[in-house]
């Protein structure tokens, strides 16, 4: 690989477009001070990324771009190209020639190019590592430069070595890899941080989500048991209801019998007594009359009754249901501190309803007076809370107990009314007989066992006996009839009428566990305690889950991913210590070598300490000694030495010295001369010099001038067409 050409435009003292085209072996660039020689020097440092606006000789970055002259305006941009020959394939690119340039507009505007594409100064840093090359390895050379390896402290000069050695690829590589540990590493103390807080607010909802699977079991048992209670009550309740509308027909057919047996007896007692009893058989007829009527009200007191029993059951019913609402209410509410206050107020709700309920004189005016007293009482517990949900709370637990109340208060004022009704006093014939006894001393009838009197008697006790009966059947069937209504509005409530057609027509399983209602409270009991299940618990829950999960995951993923990261930099670190040795050993003899060439004798040794690199040097003829005791032009010596050694070891595929020999004598400078010439072979020279010497070497000159003030131009010869004599006229010229 060699570079091809450098072109540059607005870039310092070169305002129009230049070319510099390069061939293999040396280029000298030459020309008067202060004619932009050095401008060549920093637009190669400038386009291989140098970011140290210092080592470009400026102090902000549009220094580097061409100020304008007395003819020529200020340039907008800066903009240099190095073009490379890749056909050795140095480059990671598929490409015969590499493109590379760098561009800065005057408003700040900085841009690379890899082959005229856009690329970020990161990857052109490691695409010219990977090649050898770079703004901070040793591409470009100053006199400086090499001086800091003599000067430097051994700790320093270990730093400089690092370059020098080759292994600024694995360096960047390192770099990169500390980056992303300390990125993996912040951005895993981040998710952690983030799981840490889930946590907490997880293991609650993990409960609560724990409760409701509980509860789903509990509600799943619930169901089975209530169906199949359901179904054998609402079985039960049938087949009574079947038996007792069977024993009723029988009843009516008893009464039937009865009542047509009594008549007939009638009619032969009054056939036989004549008319001189005729005021005996009004009395008994108004007898039998009386007989009736107390029977009909017997009949509508079981009636009342059996009503009141109904209204009773509903209201218990209702209460239950009121009671477990109230249950669920304050099992939600949280904080329990106010439901004491709540309670007390709605057992006065509770005794002011009692009190309307047991007192019907009460009127209009005192009732709502006492209610205004409950509504009064209602608004100064809410006033007395400054927390919003407690407010709310308190009025959810309101309605359902004062529900209570009222319920109980409707309750109580039907077994107040169960309680008044006349104690059932069932028809007596007592004056029916005492009246057949009658008309049986009067001789109308002989007063024997087997007299009419006394049959008519039995018979009458037999009819009132079944008709007893009859009002007991048909009192247990209204309740049976309110019994299955009730089943039945209970079942549709509670399991949907699917449920109820399918119990209707299939019978209950005779075998197994049948449940009591004892059970089937219990198990309510339980579910009330638990609540209800909160959608918004159960979303939020799969929410955080998910989310906790995937954190989960992510760090896995980054801490595994930091772990390969380590152990990637301890792999490039023994690849880092490995060819620095190698490396190193490479570059110690060889400056042992160049050190002997350039003195022509002596020898010189660098040292790997402790603190770093140390550097023992002994001229001919003169004792070792320490690199800060040699004089002037054996330190330029040493560091050229120095130089040599280092590019032997590297071999860049070019370099640019710039004025590098400037401190030797002619003497010196053939020696480095015939060096240069000789390390030449494998490593395109660009140098920068007025020594004859090098000039004499090379295989290009390129003249730097200012033919007009402030605009550099440049113009080349090749040593090969002209002669000697010719070129030092040249150098002559130039240098005037």
């Amino acid at each position: 690989m060699r570079v091809a050409s450098i072109d540059i435009q607005g870039f310092k003292s070169f305002a129009k477009k230049t070319r510099i085209d390069l061939t293999e072996g040396i280029t000298a660039v030459i020309g008067p001070n202060g004619s932009g020689k050095s401008c060549v020097v920093d637009a190669v440092r400038w386009v291989l990324g140098e970011q140290s606006i210092k080592q470009l000789r400026g102090k902000a970055n549009t220094d580097i771009i061409f100020h304008g002259s007395e003819v020529l305006p200020p340039a907008r941009r800066a903009e240099v190209t190095i073009t490379f020959d890749n056909e050795s394939g140095r480059f990671p690119l598929p490409s015969a020639t590499v493109a590379v340039t760098r561009r800065l507009t005057r408003d700040g505007e900085s841009s690379y190019q890899v082959n005229r594409e856009d690329v970020r100064l990161l990857d052109l840093q490691q695409m010219l590592a990977q090649a050898g090359i770079g703004a901070k390895t040793f591409t470009v050379i100053s006199q400086g430069m090499v001086d800091r390896y003599i000067t430097a402290s051994p700790a320093e000069r270990k730093e400089l070595f690092d370059d020098a050695t080759g292994i600024k690829p694995l360096q960047l590589k390192l770099m990169e890899a500390h980056r992303k540990l300390k990125k993996t590493q912040q951005h895993a103390l981040e998710i952690e941080t983030t799981i840490r807080e889930l946590e907490p607010r997880l293991k609650v909802l993990a409960r609560q989500i724990k409760r409701y699977e509980q509860r789903e079991k509990i509600q799943e048992a619930f169901t089975v048991s209530q169906v199949q209670w359901f179904s054998h009550a609402w079985h039960n309740v049938r087949q009574r209801l079947t038996d007792l509308t069977a024993q009723q027909a029988e009843v009516s057919r008893t009464i039937k019998q009865a009542r047509s047996h009594r008549e007939t007896l009638e009619k032969k007692l009054i056939t036989g007594t004549g008319t001189h009893n005729h005021g005996l058989h009004a009395e008994l007829t108004t007898a039998n009359q009386e007989l009736a009527a107390a029977q009909k009200i017997y009949n509508e007191r079981t009636h009342a009754r059996v009503q009141l029993e109904k209204l009773i059951q509903e209201a218990q019913l209702q209460l239950q249901r009121a009671d477990k609402a109230l249950q669920a209410v304050t099992t939600r509410s949280q904080p329990l501190d106010w439901v004491g206050n709540v309670t007390q107020l709605l057992e006065r709700c509770q005794k002011l309803l009692l009190k309307i309920a047991k007192n019907p004189a009460t009127t209009t005016t005192e009732a709502e007076a006492m209610a205004d007293q409950i509504q009064e009482s209602l608004q100064t517990l809410k006033n007395t809370s400054a927390d919003t949900l407690i407010r709310s709370a308190a009025d959810e637990l309101t309605r359902p107990a004062a529900e209570l109340a009222r319920i109980e208060a409707i309750l109580e004022e039907r077994k107040r009314q169960l309680d008044a009704l006349p104690p059932l006093e069932a028809p007596s014939s007592a004056q029916v007989e005492k009246l057949t006894k009658q008309l049986a001393n009067q001789g109308a009838v002989p007063l024997s066992e087997d007299s009419l009197a006394s049959q008519l008697s039995s018979a009458r006790q037999n009819e009132l006996a079944a008709e007893r009966a009859d009002g007991a059947l048909e009192a247990a069937l209204e309740q049976a009839r309110i019994d299955l209504a009730q089943l039945e509005n209970d079942i549709l409530r509670e399991r949907g009428s699917q449920a109820l057609s399918t119990m209707q027509q299939k019978p209950p399983a005779e075998s197994g566990h049948t449940p009591s209602e004892e059970e089937l409270r219990q198990l309510a009991g339980k579910l009330a305690a638990l609540g209800e299940p909160d959608p918004l618990v159960i979303k939020e829950y799969g929410e955080v889950e998910e989310r906790y999960e995937n954190l989960t995951a992510q760090i896995a993923d980054i801490r595994s991913a930091a772990t390969n990261i380590v152990d990637l930099m301890g792999t490039l670190h023994t690849q880092m210590q490995k060819q620095f040795g190698e490396k190193f050993h490479v570059i110690r003899a060889a400056f042992t070598r160049a050190f002997v060439e350039l003195f022509g004798g002596g020898n010189a040794e660098l040292m790997l300490i402790e603190e770093g690199i140390d550097i023992s040097v002994t001229p001919p003829g003169k004792r070792s000694r320490h690199i800060g005791l040699l004089s002037g032009g054996e330190r330029a010596l040493t560091s050229l030495a120095l130089l040599m050694a280092i590019l032997e070891a590297q071999s860049p595929p070019f370099i640019v010295l710039d004025e590098v020999d400037a401190a030797l004598d002619e003497a010196n400078s053939q020696r480095f001369s015939h060096l240069l010439r000789e390390r030449c072979h494998n490593t395109q020279c660009i140098v920068v010099t007025h020594n004859r010497e090098a000039m004499a070497s090379a295989d290009v000159l390129y003249g730097v001038t200012m033919q007009q003030k402030g605009v550099s131009s440049v113009y080349s010869v090749k040593l090969a067409d002209i002669t000697e004599t010719d070129m030092g006229q040249a150098h002559q010229e130039i240098s005037i």
